[in-house]
């Protein structure tokens, strides 16, 4: 019998990410360095996933061209399987533009996110022999909402478990549209916000809510609690990514069959040790790291 993996479903993108030398000044030219990496939502906790060593299938669209032959190249030399990623001729790679602050916060984010749009119903139905035997699925809000729909009512009928990440608060409302069960859904605290009291037609088993360096709120549905976990201490290079991290540590405990409390640790261990990296996915990430870097108990109210 084959070893269970995990499908990620969702944004393959291009990160092109810029820190100033100083202060970051508004409405000016600044000083600063630019570097290019492979990104999207999907795509980093695929490699994460890689890097803490569990199998991982990525599905998701990308545009024939240069940048997405280097995607699906460094993607595949991560350990991910990209065999069934979908390039398409006429379309352009996805670009995600990150302009950060002296401090490594986000102050600005622009994505181009036409070519993911293109993940359809029809290709969820080509690549149906990936994804239908899933240990979990974890797609993010960068899919249309017909492809999302369509994948949560066939994960529900197969008894998939299912992650979603809202990925940010103009695409977060999508989830408003949807109907089914999600077991994990992983908002930050304003997404959380927006779906919380609108999202009507989902029902959602457990909110793993984050609050940057206020730490994480699970809210279980399950037990009725909340428990709350208290960020990693660290030091801030670059914020983009560590959400992905978290996602990926979680699953990290799913997959090898440990309790929530536990999976979270190893979630805010992975986001930990994003948030030292210049990069989209911390380069340093083993299971070895991560189960050294995660400790401590999240308090239940």
């Amino acid at each position: 019998m084959p070893l269970p993996y995990i499908t990620a479903i969702g944004g393959l993108l291009v990160d092109i990410k810029t820190w100033p030398e100083a202060l970051l000044l508004p409405h000016d030219s600044n000083p600063g360095k630019i570097e290019i990496f492979p990104g999207g939502v999907a795509r980093n906790i695929a490699e994460n996933l890689a890097r803490l060593e569990v199998p991982c299938h990525l599905l998701g669209t990308v545009g024939r061209d240069d940048f997405g032959k280097t995607l699906i190249d460094e993607t595949r030399k991560t350990g991910v399987q990209v065999d069934h990623i979908a390039q398409l001729a006429g379309k352009p790679t996805g670009l995600c533009v990150s302009v950060f602050d002296e401090k490594g916060e986000l102050n600005i984010g622009m994505a181009d996110l036409s070519t993911i749009a293109e993940t359809s119903v029809a290709y969820l139905k080509e690549t149906e022999s990936i994804w239908r035997h899933s240990h979990l699925i974890v797609a993010d809000t960068n899919l249309p909402i017909p492809t999302l729909q369509y994948l949560i009512q066939q994960a529900n009928q197969g008894g998939i478990p299912t992650l979603i990440d809202p990925v940010s608060i103009q695409l977060a409302p999508r989830l408003l549209q949807l109907k089914g069960v999600i077991d994990f859904l992983t908002p930050n605290q304003a997404e959380y916000e927006v779906i919380r009291e609108l999202a009507k037609g989902l029902a959602v088993k457990h909110w793993l809510v984050s609050n940057g360096e206020k730490g994480l709120s699970h809210i279980s549905y399950e037990t009725s609690q909340t428990y709350h976990y208290p960020a990693h201490p660290t030091r801030v290079v670059d914020v983009n990514g560590a959400g992905d991290a978290f996602i990926a540590g979680f699953i990290y405990g799913n997959y090898h069959g440990q309790s929530h409390d536990i999976a979270v640790h190893y979630g805010l261990a992975a986001a930990a040790l994003c948030l030292q990296s210049p990069h989209s996915v911390a380069h340093t990430l083993t299971p070895e790291v991560l189960k050294a870097f995660s400790t401590g108990k999240g308090q239940a109210e």
